[in-house]
């Protein structure tokens, strides 16, 4: 029953989030309180917190709750901008890596954003060199605010999409990898025209042989009948491995459980870190990865 309960009031959080409504909002998040505690569902929890950080206050602040940073948020968004550094350098993509954020000085590649933050500490920091960038790209910009520090409203910024960081500890027992590395300048390609159709469509080559032949970089796939059906990539920093660009052709039940196989094998002390939202989210947690923050991505 109280499993019932809950989905149903996912889905109606859901709703809230995506419609924007503001009257009464957290009267209802307040009534959920007592089932979050009981039922201890991340992905519930998770959608309380994009919920806050849509009405508006920097660090989920509003009527009185506060979500403190967990530091494995911060450590995946570092993960992730060790990943932004390895596709601007193999496009010969000029960059700044300072220690609040990720800055893009030339116009980053298709699904890259031009300032990712990396310190929860930093808000006006960020706030000013995030007006410097809209500047220098003639007032068109893309901000990955990984901890939900910009008061969007305010800013008059765009709330692209929501997402929540993940994290799967190295304690956890993890299945065999069945997948391939890819190794090859012909499978790369072949990698990449799936991971494009099954939902990532560019005109741009995304990941090329420099990408490919970095020490940190790793792309895993499975292939049938010269076709890669599933990959992934991961990539590998001093405290975790991220895992990213999770993909299906045929939407796979099983397809976290699998990469997150892939991307274990890289270095199995080390615990897995990413983001991801909406039915990708749904399907991490279900595989064993826990929500430890939530991020928006931002237009100006």
């Amino acid at each position: 029953m109280r499993a019932q309960q809950q989905r149903q009031q996912c889905e109606q959080i859901r709703g809230l989030i995506n419609s924007k409504r503001s009257c009464s909002i957290w009267l209802f998040v307040e009534s959920c309180t007592q089932l979050v505690l009981g039922a201890r569902s991340a992905y519930f929890v998770s959608l309380c917190a994009r919920l806050s950080a849509r009405l508006g206050g920097p660090n989920y602040k509003k009527s009185g709750y506060v979500l403190n940073i967990d530091e494995r948020a911060v450590i995946a968004a570092n993960n992730n901008a060790d990943l932004y550094e390895a596709v601007f350098l193999s496009h010969g993509l000029r960059y700044e890596r300072l220690p609040f954020g990720f800055v893009a000085r030339d116009q980053p590649p298709p699904y890259y954003a031009h300032l990712t933050a990396l310190s929860h500490k930093a808000q006006n920091d960020i706030c000013r060199q995030f007006k410097d960038v809209v500047q220098r790209f003639s007032g068109r910009a893309v901000m990955k605010d990984n901890f939900c520090q910009m008061d969007a409203q305010s800013e008059r910024l765009e709330v692209l999409f929501d997402a929540s960081w993940i994290w799967f500890g190295k304690d956890k027992q993890r299945p065999s990898c069945t997948w391939k590395r890819v190794k090859s300048n012909s499978d790369l390609q072949l990698w990449e025209d799936a991971w494009k159709q099954s939902g990532c469509p560019t005109d741009v080559k995304m990941f090329n042989e420099i990408f490919l032949n970095k020490g940190d970089i790793f792309i895993f796939g499975q292939k049938n009948r010269g076709v890669f059906e599933k990959g992934c990539i991961g990539n590998r920093s001093r405290n975790c491995i991220g895992l990213s660009n999770v993909f299906s052709i045929s939407r796979s039940s099983r397809i976290y459980d699998q990469a997150t196989a892939a991307v274990a094998s890289i270095d199995p002390s080390l615990p897995i870190v990413g983001y991801e939202a909406t039915e990708n989210l749904e399907a991490a947690c279900r595989n064993g990865f826990e929500i430890v923050g939530n991020l928006r991505v931002l237009v100006a």
